[in-house]
């Protein structure tokens, strides 16, 4: 698929500048590095809503500001400060989706937005179309990607939410293509009729789940990484329509705030050229 170019709007994805107004936007970015906060904040940017943008073709392939490769077929994500690592859950409050994405990046660097997220993640939120959407966003890890909530874990979602009866055929045609495989029957606290799921897991990090599904035409590569209980029992089946508020909403951000002055994570100033700011 053809990723579409939003000009006003991405920012990742402006296409071909000519001329005088690529000399301005380069002088631009560099003048939006020299604001890029040192030290990281995770209490300014998490369980905050805001606009989200996403970026694809243009980048794949090259390197991040984490030095990984940028895959546009992952579920990453560009933050201003967070640590690399740090897995965020975002929440679409245009279709009350929502997918976890790994930060591997800087940005976004304009149009006061609060991540940019790979074309896969948007892929996921019914973002492709719009360009740039409304969103939430919660930490859920620590920058080794461990989920901050002691009693989770992530897993690999295999099917979309089913009845009970059609959720257990699902797990016996699995376990046939995939055997020895710990699989699994996940329900949501939802009163729903479609409210289970199989899933693969539990994994202790979210690096350890993206490792298990693997890359490439696979029978896990169009796997979910979530987060669920880690006994296997619940998952999250919709999102909030708005940032959680509550007790353990607030002690996620002061951990996660914790965790970066401990390990004294700042800013990099590795920036790949080819980002451009919003105009």
């Amino acid at each position: 698929m053809k990723h579409i170019a939003f000009p006003r709007s991405t920012g990742r994805s402006l296409g071909v500048f000519h001329g005088v107004v690529f000399r301005l936007c380069s002088l631009a970015c560099a003048v939006t590095l020299c604001l890029v906060p040192l030290t990281a904040n995770a209490n300014t940017s998490s369980n905050k809503a805001g606009k989200i943008s996403w970026y694809g073709e243009e980048f794949h392939g090259k390197r991040t500001a984490s030095g990984r490769t940028y895959d546009q077929n992952d579920f990453t994500a560009a933050h201003p400060n967070l640590p690399f690592g740090t897995v965020l859950r975002v929440y679409s409050l245009n279709n009350n989706s929502h997918v976890l994405v790994e930060v591997t990046d800087r940005g976004p660097f304009g149009g006061n937005r609060l991540v940019d997220v790979s074309k896969r993640a948007a892929k996921s939120l019914g973002l492709m179309a719009l360009g740039v959407g409304r969103a939430a966003i919660e930490v859920v890890s620590k920058p080794d990607g461990t989920p901050i909530d002691q009693e989770n874990a992530f897993y690999l979602r295999l099917t979309p939410a089913l009845p009970e009866a059609k959720a257990q055929k699902q797990l016996q045609a699995l376990q046939t293509k995939m055997q020895g495989k710990p699989l699994k029957i996940m329900h949501s606290t939802s009163s729903a009729k479609n409210n289970a799921i199989v899933a693969l897991g539990p994994f202790k990090s979210f690096k350890q789940a993206r490792k298990a599904r693997g890359t490439g035409k696979t029978l896990l590569s169009e796997a979910t990484i979530i987060e669920a209980s880690k006994d296997g029992n619940t998952f999250m089946l919709r999102s909030p329509k708005k940032p959680a508020k509550t007790k353990k909403a607030k002690t996620t951000v002061a951990l996660a705030k914790k965790q970066t002055s401990a390990s004294g994570v700042k800013a990099t100033n590795q920036r790949r050229v080819t980002v451009s700011p919003v105009k």
